[in-house]
Order: structure tokens, then C-alpha cells, then sequence
């Protein structure tokens, strides 16, 4: 049974956005899913509520580990952190794997790799017409 979601949510430029936890390990945004919430509804909460971000129409990507993966473009990549968080980075995919990531992050890290390396394929060939 999937109990919680996050997200890939990446720039105009490719980057994926990282939070810091108050532990000092960096994950993804998202997070548990309310009793009777469905998982869509989920995914857009936690990231507002952690980034004041509006994703539209996020796509399921994976499931692992009792976690829906989406994914979702965004337009804006400023962050406003709620108190959940202490900072938050826009990163590159050999970027991710130099922080020090939460447990669940780390076995997200190859889907999140290869999300990454999709996109800057697609953005590549876009640059070249």
C-alpha cells in the first residue's frame, strides 16, 4: 500500500529540487499521505505546503518502497521553505548524489538519475533545431 509520495520536480534548465532537513540530509518534497486522500491530491498538498510551489498535473513515474514517484515540470523555481525544511537547492544529477540524502532518497537516486539524464537528452536535442 503506498503511505507516501514525492516528487521530481525539475526547472527550465533541468535541475532538481532537493530540501534539507532539519538533520542536515536532503530529500525530496513530499511526504505522507492523509487517511482517505487520494495520491494526486497528496503529491500537490505536500508541495505547497513545503515550497509554496503549484505543481499542475504531475505524472506518476515509479513506485518504490511504498512511494508513488511523480514528476512535474515547473515554471517557477523560487522556493518559499515552510518550517519543515532548512534550505533548499536546485540541483544537477551528478550534483544529488554529493549530498548527504535521507535513506528513502538514496534508493530513489537511480530513478532520479535517470529522470535527469532524460531530461537533458530531451533538452539537447531541442537546442540542436
Amino acid at each position: 500500500m503506498i503511505k507516501i509520495v514525492k516528487i521530481v520536480l525539475f526547472d527550465i534548465r533541468g535541475n532538481i529540487l532537493l530540501l534539507q532537513t532539519k538533520d542536515r540530509m536532503w530529500e525530496l518534497p513530499g511526504g505522507k499521505v492523509d487517511p482517505g486522500e487520494n495520491l494526486l491530491s497528496a503529491v500537490v498538498r505536500e508541495v505547497e505546503e513545503e515550497t509554496k510551489i503549484h505543481v499542475n498535473r504531475p505524472r506518476k513515474i515509479k513506485v518504490i518502497d511504498e512511494c508513488q514517484l511523480y514528476i512535474s515540470p515547473v515554471r517557477n523555481n523560487k522556493v518559499i521553505l515552510s518550517k519543515e525544511h532548512i534550505n533548499a537547492k536546485w540541483l544537477s544529477g551528478s550534483e544529488i548524489s554529493k549530498h548527504l540524502l535521507t535513506k528513502h532518497t538514496k534508493n530513489y537516486l537511480p530513478t532520479i538519475t535517470s529522470v535527469y539524464n532524460q531530461l537533458n537528452r530531451r533538452k539537447r536535442k531541442v537546442m540542436k533545431h
